[in-house]
């Protein structure tokens, strides 16, 4: 292979890894689809080499899983791994916060400022609807995290973390409260930034994203109700004041509504006689306490 064909064929797997994020993290390749490999090669006009690539990088940036003699699946929302990348990001973008606050520029910040007034002028203008759509520079988030001039955190938070982020705020924007609640919520956080108060920035920042994650999972829990999955039954080795586990079947074919989280079909649709692969449980984490209000733990939080 020359160098120029080895080029031309990067380009291409780097620009269909683009467009297969960015439909994931819409929604429009559905949680849990297969990738079908063929049907992709035929629907972009590729073939399967740069095709394979594509895959790769999107199993890197977090948003598909590949298992041996199974292929490639888009990942599921689940309060398990919520939880656990949640718990990364909060512990890294406090930090990020924290160095941002010493590092950051003074053009940095007002650049941050007049990003914050363009998101309050889209609320107006869009009668207080949610930004998750916020990306790269537009993102509050992501600037900080680049104001903070370590390059090791960026790497971490931008590169690896930062599409499966992205994909759950995208994906659940419509069921979270009062985005104004987001926006007075970075201002604190900008204004920590200004005065250079350490301290104070990560705070914010921790529990900003703390809050946030509560909110992502009681969606996930509504989710399990609404689709008949959450049944409130408690695992053998559950116990008072402990998270408990279910194993519960996997669905096969077209979900009902609310049931994105568990799809088991493929994308694009198998061809006509290719059925969705069924069978297998998928774990369902619960809390521990089934009949409690969940909606409790967000009250008062935005």
């Amino acid at each position: 292979m020359t160098a120029a064909t080895d080029t031309s064929a990067h380009t291409i797997s780097s620009g269909l890894a683009e467009q297969l994020s960015q439909a994931i993290i819409h929604g429009e390749i559905p949680q849990g689809s297969k990738l079908s490999e063929p049907e992709l090669a035929r629907r972009f006009g590729v073939s399967r080499g740069p095709l394979r690539e594509a895959i790769v990088r999107l199993e890197g940036m977090g948003l598909v899983t590949r298992q041996p003699n199974v292929g490639a699946r888009v990942v599921t929302l689940s309060a398990d791994d919520v939880a656990a990348t949640f718990a990364i990001r909060e512990a890294l973008e406090g930090m990020a916060a924290r160095l941002a606050s010493t590092q950051a520029t003074t053009e940095e910040l007002t650049e941050l400022e007049h990003l914050l007034d363009r998101h309050e002028a889209d609320l107006a203008a869009n009668d207080d609807a949610h930004y998750a759509d916020q990306e790269g520079n537009y993102d509050f988030h992501n600037r900080i995290i680049r104001a903070s001039h370590n390059t090791q955190l960026i790497t971490l938070l931008c590169d690896d973390l930062y599409a499966r982020i992205r994909m759950y705020r995208q994906q659940t924007a419509d069921h979270r409260t009062d985005p104004r609640q987001a926006l007075r919520e970075h201002r604190m956080i900008l204004d920590a930034l200004v005065n250079r108060e350490a301290d104070l920035a990560e705070m914010l920042m921790r529990r900003h994203i703390s809050r946030s994650q509560r909110l992502l999972e009681a969606y996930l829990r509504e989710d399990l109700i609404r689709s008949g999955r959450y049944t409130g039954r408690k695992s053998e080795s559950g116990s008072a004041g402990r998270e408990q586990w279910c194993l519960l079947p996997a669905v096969a074919g077209t979900p009902r509504a609310g049931q994105n989280s568990l799809r088991s079909d493929t994308w694009p649709a198998d061809p006509p006689g290719a059925g969705a692969t069924a069978g297998g449980t998928t774990k369902v984490r619960l809390p521990a306490d089934p009949d409690s209000d969940f909606r409790a733990s967000v009250q008062g939080s935005g």
